[in-house]
């Protein structure tokens, strides 16, 4: 049976999928086949109840009506049948409602009710698509108000095509002469009708002056007037005009009369025009208020305004969403509905045709049920049981969303043509229709692939978003199957949530239920490389994409791009070894120690090169190199590697090299950017970069699922590692049997060995005679056949006992030598200098940046007279016996005991400054400093040749400097020190210089510390202090006297007299304090000093007597001055004769007689 012959009606019947506002000539097809869904019964219900609530009220002002939904879901149908319900026209001799009521589950009394009620209430409807009646000048849509208008005047019968035209005639009407002047008209253009001849009104002057004059008695003159006010001046209209307007026609018709303006696509028409928003958010409130409800404004919109006219700002979304608030009432109509639509109205089956598809489920329920998108980002529909699938077919439940959003996206891309983008033109009703009938002459195995609604909506396609496929229809390589696939790829190339793998493709072009999937998955993938191979799809990883033509020239671009195949073969290697793997070292968990390995791929290194390697061999690798097991067993023999070998499949291979060849030369290509490349190509490098991103990230996933399925060899086996432990824990196990194989002698450690046991080790102060661990001896035998040599670094040490079947890690062969130095089996030299500190041993064998300056060498036994030589030399150096007798203990003994007495020597230098004749231990100390610093076997060897001159040093010079450093003799050179420095001025009052030469000579003596010589340097002290003594008491006893003589003067003077008891004591205080507090300073000059000193105190005190006395009297205080300021003109420096004496008195007595003229005091 034929699919065509299972329909109730005939499937290819015409019907009108897209249902046009102003084409009322399908009327009865429209209303009778009307599918009143459960969904739409649901709106009309909101709808009628809104509606006919308080029909007698002038209350409701809830006029506004918004219709919305998704392409093809039936929202324009639903407009112009509530046009029809409202005004309950008739239809084949029956009205609107009475055929709609039999639509109406029987159940549904309210809104029966409600929609009776309507049909009882007048009413005209306006149903207009406002596209097609708006003009458009200069690329600016007509605002929503003039659109109104225009319709509205239309609808009254006025000229819709100019407001001032149609307001003329409005008032004609108002005056009821409106059909008077268009009899007139007619009389006198000779037959010719008014409404003909408006259209050119310009040309008929004549005719309209004469006729207007007829019509009103008016003059021709005034008719004139009134013509160049018609034709001259475009009349501003406003939205209050209008809504008066409309108010008025109202009135005028009978009670509880409603006029409903119903404007369908009025979303997309004001979408991205804020003020075209605006303009119908206020028709819609003034509709509300001056209308008093009689007049309603119903308008359909798609229910996703981005999917109509792409990327619209987030401004204009809240305008819009501001809008559709003043809208009340808000009917959606959602995808179900579609569904239902369709089912019902095109895909209703005969009994005849239910029974086959009634058989062909049951015979093939399983394999239906299982048709479904695994991996989609959304739940979408699949076969749940016969009915549903009776009700679909042909079609699969899937199509139905994955169709629409499908449309939706392509629209939001700019790939349908329409002014607005719409799919308005083709609803989803008449897709179906054109892909059923495109299936209809097949038998009823048959199902409706995805690709089939190419064809049902390639007239709304733009030409530039098919360029693609139309070139590939001309392709001769492709055929029909690989353009099926072309077009599945291109329908969902912009939904974001379906992964278009191969799986997903199988399930979209799957066309019978009798389809072996396998063969179908296989033409897929045959389809796919070519159409990749030809540049009209590009693959990332699984998911397939169809390029646009400007994605297309990219990729061309792109894959001119030459490569090297080293590249390919480094981003590989980047990808295993950074992306996937990326550490540098794994654990070996017996002992928990990380190991390093080098990193290979193809027999080239990728990293610096470690004893254990990680070694990949790819299937390029072994396509060029024609590698078989066996080879690889024996690459791996011998070499401390593991081998990892990845599948090598054709098709894994192919895709493997494709991949990695595309995602180099796309980001060569990406990186050739250039600032002055256009917004729309930044856009496409930028998601060509983001694609490649993706592309790798999925590639990385491919990847490591084959090193997942991997082999693994190592030492000439194959070995077996778990399959399903993930990358990383498959290859940490093939290095825990590496590590076995390779490093059989790892076992020779006693135990896991930690940094922080290092020091334990050193410090443990095991004997000589412990016990050697294994590893211990191991160490101390290879330092032992270096011996010839010469010493070994710590770093030859560490690098032997990291490979060479060991695999130690460097905390153990640490502890090792640790272990050696505490048991004295070696010794240990940093820079040729022996190390002897336990602090600084272990400072610098846990610095890895000094191994390579540390040294070691194995002990040798010292003789016997040799250690008895160095304890005798001890005992006669420090005077203490040496009780320790090992070679080792006696020299760490003597050099820790020279380390001691050389820092109190070095202290001692350090006061040189203070002590000159120290310096005399800066060559004893080098001596000492010679045996100090060698190692023990160079120590023992010097020893001897050393005694006898460090002895000798220590007798002259050491033990007298210490001795007299700790001595009451220090003393003595302190005190002479000190009398030098403090009386140094006091002694040039002393005529005996030899005495003070000689003191001075004591200072400057290198040896003060000989016998006697501080104690006769002692009596030479004293002498100078007796001799220094009365000359310092004589000083005093001059100052105190003259401080006193100060006091009587005082006392004696008259104006000293005259002032009150308390003043005079005030006066005389700072004498009296001086004398009382006495001289304390030793030095004579300074004593000397405070003569000078009383004689300012003295003036200053006279001063403040007249002062007083001044004070007193009211009167200025007269200038007091010391004689001895009293410059005098005589110029010969002595006096000589009696005429020299006769000429200074002279001088000297006028010079007084002037300052007692002027009023001074002279004060001698």
């Amino acid at each position: 049976m034929l699919i065509k012959n299972i329909f109730e009606q005939n499937i290819a019947r015409e019907i009108e999928g897209v249902i046009k506002a102003d084409d009322y000539s399908h009327i009865t097809q429209e209303v009778k086949e009307y599918v009143i869904t459960n969904e739409v019964e649901e709106k009309l219900d909101d709808f009628f109840r809104i509606y006919t609530k308080d029909i007698s009220s002038k209350s409701n002002r809830d006029t506004g009506v918004w219709v919305s939904g998704f392409f093809g879901s039936g929202k324009s149908h639903l407009l112009k049948i509530l046009s029809y319900l409202l005004e309950n026209r008739e239809i084949d001799n029956k009205k609107t409602i009475d055929i709609f009521l039999n639509k109406i589950k029987k159940g549904d009394f309210e809104l029966a009710a409600n929609i009776k009620s309507a049909s009882s209430i007048p009413v005209k409807t306006i149903l207009f698509n406002i596209d097609q009646k708006a003009d458009q000048l200069n690329n600016q849509k007509e605002p929503v108000l003039s659109v109104m208008m225009k319709v509205f005047n239309e609808f009254s019968g006025y000229y819709h095509r100019n407001l001032n035209i149609a307001e003329f005639e409005r008032n004609l009407d108002r005056l009821n002469l409106y059909e008077t002047f268009k009899e007139n008209y007619k009389k006198v253009s000779e037959g010719e009708t008014w409404e003909e001849d408006r259209e050119v009104i310009d040309l008929k002057i004549t005719e309209f002056i004469d006729a207007l004059s007829m019509t009103k008695n008016i003059s021709r003159e005034d008719g004139r007037e009134v013509f160049r006010t018609v034709t001259e001046n475009q009349k501003n209209l406003s939205i209050e005009d209008f809504a008066y307007i409309v108010k008025d026609y109202i009135d005028k018709q009978p009670d509880k009369f409603r006029l409903v303006f119903l404007i369908d696509e009025v979303g997309q028409y004001i979408s991205n025009d804020s003020h075209l928003m605006l303009n119908l958010q206020t028709i819609a409130e003034t509709f509300g208020t001056i209308c008093e409800g009689k007049a309603w404004l119903i308008v359909s919109s798609q229910h996703n305004l981005e999917a109509i006219v792409g990327d619209i700002s987030k401004n204009q979304s809240q305008d819009f969403s501001k809008i559709m608030g003043r809208f009340r009432t808000k009917l959606n109509l959602t995808s179900k509905n579609v569904d239902e639509v369709i089912q019902k109205r095109l895909l209703s089956k005969i009994d005849e045709g239910t029974e086959k598809l009634d058989k062909l489920y049951h015979e093939n329920q399983t394999r239906l049920k299982s048709i479904q998108f695994k991996e989609a980002g959304k739940n979408l529909a699949k076969v749940k049981d016969k009915e549903g699938f009776i009700a679909d077919y042909p079609f699969l439940p899937y199509q139905y969303e994955l169709m629409q959003d499908a449309i939706i996206q392509l629209g939001r891309h700019n790939a349908l043509l329409g002014k607005h983008q719409s799919f308005g033109e083709r609803s989803m009703l008449e897709v179906y229709q054109l892909a059923a009938i495109e299936l209809s002459s097949k038998e009823i195995s048959s199902l409706a692939p995805f690709d089939l609604f190419f064809s049902s909506i390639k007239g709304v396609l733009k030409t530039e978003a098919v360029i693609g496929l139309n070139n590939a229809e001309k392709n001769d390589s492709l055929k029909p199957f690989d353009l099926r696939v072309l077009k599945a790829l291109f329908l969902v190339r912009y939904i974001d949530y379906f992964k278009t793998n191969i799986q997903h493709l199988t399930t979209l072009l799957l066309d019978s239920v009798n389809t072996d999937e396998i063969s179908l998955e296989r033409d897929i993938k045959n389809s796919l490389e070519k159409l990749e191979r030809n540049i009209y799809i590009q693959n990332i990883g699984d998911i397939y994409y169809y390029l646009t033509d400007e994605e297309k020239d990219i990729q061309s671009e792109i894959k001119e791009i030459d490569i090297e195949d080293t590249e390919i073969s480094s981003f590989l290697a980047d990808i295993i070894f950074n992306e996937i793997i990326g550490d540098t070292k794994f654990d070996y968990k017996p002992i928990k120690q990380s190991y390093s390995f080098t990193k290979k791929m193809d027999d080239r290194l990728y990293s610096k090169e470690h004893f254990l390697s990680l070694h990949f061999i790819t299937p390029f690798y072994i396509e060029e190199k024609n590698l078989t097991d066996i080879d690889l067993k024996s690459k791996s023999m011998g070499c401390n590697e593991i081998i990892v070998r990845l599948p090598e499949l054709e098709n894994t291979r192919n895709q493997l090299r494709n991949q990695l060849t595309l995602i180099i030369q796309t980001k060569k290509y990406i990186n050739k950017t250039s600032p002055s490349m256009s917004d729309r190509k930044r856009l496409l490098f930028d998601q060509t970069a983001s694609q490649n991103n993706e592309r790798k990230t999925k590639l990385i996933d491919q990847v490591r699922d084959l090193i997942n399925e991997a082999r693994f060899y190592l030492n000439g086996e194959e070995i077996k590692v778990s399959a399903i432990a993930g990358v990383k824990n498959r290859i940490n196990e093939a290095f825990q049997k590496a590590v076995e194989v390779t490093f059989p002698k790892l076992k020779m450690l006693s135990r896991v060995y930690r940094e922080e046991d290092i020091k334990e080790i050193l410090f443990s102060g095991s004997d000589i005679f412990g016990t050697l661990t294994e590893g211990e001896n191991e160490v101390r035998v290879f330092i032992e056949r270096k011996r010839p040599y010469g010493r070994v670094t710590v770093k030859h040490i560490i690098e032997n006992f990291t490979g060479n079947g060991y695999g130690w890690y460097q905390p153990a062969i640490i502890s090792q030598i640790a272990g050696l130095y505490s048991k004295k089996k070696i010794m240990i030299y940093y820079n040729s200098s022996e190390l002897q500190d336990f602090k600084e041993i272990y400072k610098k064998l846990t610095n890895s940046k000094e191994f390579d300056s540390i040294t070691v060498e194995i002990q040798r036994t010292v003789e016997e007279k040799k250690i008895a030589k160095a304890k005798e030399f001890y005992q006669e150096l420090f005077n203490i016996s040496l009780t320790v007798t090992d070679q080792k203990d006696v020299y760490e003994e003597f050099r820790n005991k020279l380390k001691e007495e050389i820092n109190k020597l070095e202290l001692l230098i350090s006061k040189s400054s203070e002590y000159h004749f120290l310096t005399e231990l800066i060559e004893p100390v080098e001596k000492l400093k010679e045996i100090s610093i060698t190692g023990m076997n160079e120590f023992y060897e010097k020893i001897e040749d050393k005694m006898g001159s460090i002895l000798d040093i220590n007798e002259d010079i050491i033990e007298p400097v210490t001795t007299f450093m700790n001595s009451p003799q220090k003393q003595i050179y302190d005190e002479i020190k000190k009398f030098i420095s403090n009386q140094k001025v006091n002694l040039e009052k002393i005529r005996d210089e030899q005495k003070i030469s000689s003191l001075k000579m004591v200072m400057e003596d290198k040896k003060p510390y000989r016998t006697g010589y501080m104690q006769k340097s002692k009596n030479l002290l004293e002498d100078l202090r007796s001799s220094l003594t009365p000359l310092i008491d004589d000083a005093k006893k001059r100052i105190m006297g003259k401080a006193e003589a100060y006091i009587r003067k005082l006392e004696n003077y008259e104006d000293y007299k005259k002032l009150p008891q308390n003043m005079q004591k005030e006066i005389l205080k700072p004498f009296e304090d001086f004398i009382n507090k006495g001289i304390t300073e030793e030095l004579i000059p300074v004593i000397n000093d405070k003569s000078g000193k009383l004689d300012e105190l003295y003036e200053k005190q006279l001063k403040k007597i007249a002062g007083e006395i001044a004070k007193e009297s009211n009167v200025t205080p007269d200038e007091i001055i010391n004689i001895k300021k009293i410059k005098l003109s005589y110029k010969k420096a002595t006096l000589e004769t009696a005429d020299d004496v006769e000429n200074y008195v002279k001088d000297l007595r006028d010079k007084l007689l002037d300052e007692v003229k002027n009023k001074r005091k002279i004060y001698l």
